[in-house]
Formats: C-alpha cells, sequence, structure tokens
C-alpha cells in the first residue's frame, strides 16, 4: 500500500457544509494528515527529536510540522457542527468513555464557562490519537457519528448485557496502547478468519465469532490444543488480522476488527495484504 503523504491531501478551500462532507469523511481525511505526521516524524528522525524536544521546553504540546499545519488549515475550513463532533470524540477518547457521556460533558462545560475553546489539535499528535481511540469507541458501540450533534447527548446508553460488554471492550481498546495487544486468530482451510481473539497485556481475553464472549484462560488454551481438521489457530497482529476475511454471519469479528481498525487510525480500512501467520505454541 503506498505511504500517504501531503499530496494525497486536497488543500482546503472554503468552509466545507455538512451537505457535501458525511463525519465519516472528515475523519478519514483527518487521519491522512496524521499518517502524513507520522511520516514525518519518522522521516526527520534526531531532528525531529530536537523540534519536540524545544517544544516541550518551551511549554508548547508538540512541534509544528507541515502536516499538522496543514492540518490545523483543514480543521478552520470545516463547519462547527463538524468540529464540534470531532471535539466530542476526541474527548470520548481521551478519557474512554461513551460518546453521549462525552457530549453531554462537552455541553455542560460550554454552559458553564465562558472561556475560549482551545485548538481541536494544539496537542498535536496526541489529538490524533484521542480522535482514534474515541472512533475505536464510536465502532465498537456502533454509534451513528452522523447524527446532529445535538441530539447524541440523548442516544441512550448500553441497555442490553451484549452492549453493554461491546462498550466495554470499546473502552479498553481507547485506554490502553496498541502495542499491549495480542491476537490469535482460528483460520479455516482457505485462510478466512473463523474466530478472533483478543487480549490486552495480561487481562481476560476477548473472542469474536458471531457474537462476542469473554473466555477463560482454560478455554482459550483449550483452543490452542485442540485437533480442527482443516482449521488451524495461529497468532496474527492486529494489522494482519484485519487483512482476513470471513464469512458474512461472523457479525462480531466484523465489529471488532472495525473498532480495531478506529484505534490504528486506519479509519476501517484493512490493509491490501496479510502478513505470514505465526502458529500459537500449545
Amino acid at each position: 500500500m503506498p505511504s500517504p503523504s501531503l499530496h494525497a491531501v486536497p488543500a482546503p478551500k472554503a468552509e466545507l457544509g455538512s451537505s457535501r462532507w458525511s463525519f465519516d469523511g472528515v475523519v478519514r481525511r483527518v487521519l491522512a494528515f496524521s499518517r502524513a505526521a507520522e511520516l514525518e516524524t519518522a522521516g526527520s528522525g534526531a531532528r525531529a527529536a530536537s523540534r519536540a524536544s524545544a517544544a516541550r521546553t518551551a511549554g508548547k504540546a508538540s512541534a509544528s510540522s507541515p502536516a499538522l499545519d496543514a492540518l490545523n488549515s483543514f480543521v478552520l475550513s470545516i463547519d462547527a457542527e463538524t468540529r464540534g463532533k470531532l471535539r466530542a470524540v476526541m474527548q470520548a477518547g481521551r478519557e474512554a468513555r461513551a460518546l453521549p457521556d462525552a457530549a453531554k460533558a462537552l455541553a455542560a462545560a460550554r454552559t458553564a464557562t465562558e472561556a475560549p475553546v482551545s485548538p481541536l489539535f494544539g496537542d498535536g499528535t496526541a489529538s490524533l490519537q484521542d480522535l482514534q481511540r474515541g472512533n475505536a469507541i464510536a465502532c465498537a458501540t456502533e454509534f451513528d457519528l452522523e447524527l446532529k450533534l445535538a441530539r447524541w447527548g440523548n442516544v441512550r446508553g448500553a441497555v442490553s448485557l451484549d452492549e453493554r460488554v461491546w462498550l466495554r471492550f470499546g473502552r479498553e481498546l481507547a485506554g490502553s496502547r496498541v502495542e499491549e495487544w495480542s491476537c490469535h486468530a482460528i483460520l479455516d482451510g482457505r485462510d478466512r478468519l473463523e474466530k478472533l481473539y483478543l487480549r490486552c497485556g495480561q487481562s481476560a481475553w476477548w473472542s469474536f465469532g458471531a457474537v462476542i464472549d469473554r473466555p477463560s484462560t482454560r478455554d482459550v488454551a483449550a483452543q490452542r490444543t485442540a485437533k480442527r481438521g482443516r482449521s488451524q489457530i495461529v497468532s496474527l497482529s492486529l494489522q494482519s488480522a484485519l487483512a482476513r476475511s470471513c464469512r458474512a454471519d461472523l457479525r462480531a469479528v466484523r465489529r471488532a476488527a472495525l473498532a480495531v481498525s478506529a484505534r490504528l487510525g486506519m479509519g476501517g480500512i484493512a490493509p491490501n495484504a496479510a502478513a505470514k501467520p505465526q502458529p500459537v505454541e500449545s
């Protein structure tokens, strides 16, 4: 997959009305700037580290970069409704909380104070991480981000046991680092996902097939040693797992993959190629 760059992100023109842009489209555009900023940081090496250190010394949240400068220009070009949505998603991600709760907290804060609103991405890459975390919660809970912002706070929270479990998964995904997650998968004879297992650190496993579940460590160990015919259980990176196809009836697999994709900053788009899986040792 070609590396993202600023050349792939059109420069903003006039203020973008909600009739022309979906919120999902705006998030994807912001994430494109995010990936470009990461590439700039990786490519500039010691110079980037030096600029970041100087910025911290001066009391700034993040050193400027062409990608972040372009991002801030883009944010100024979108309408106030969309900027409010971005702020609510970022707050949800920063606090690992449900979207309706974050929206209500922001509305209450606006009512209680007349202080100027801070820039959306004033914390640079940290702000972009907040957006990815909040987007992951939205995907895990299937929150409709295209609703008018004024309705976000009135959306009913997780009522059923199943939806409460999905919210817990989304919050754990948002409140952790990507590097903390382990991924095992059961693949069929055609290398398609039959079941997905995810775990953050040493906490309990999550499993996804037709439904979401929390298997015990004993159950996961039993899966590793079970004779499965043509199926096999393998250890995968998160990115590689997202590249696998699965049957349409495995709704929990697809929902979890979308949430993980959002947490990785890929906006729900799986990479084009899968890494070679490594067998799980029993």
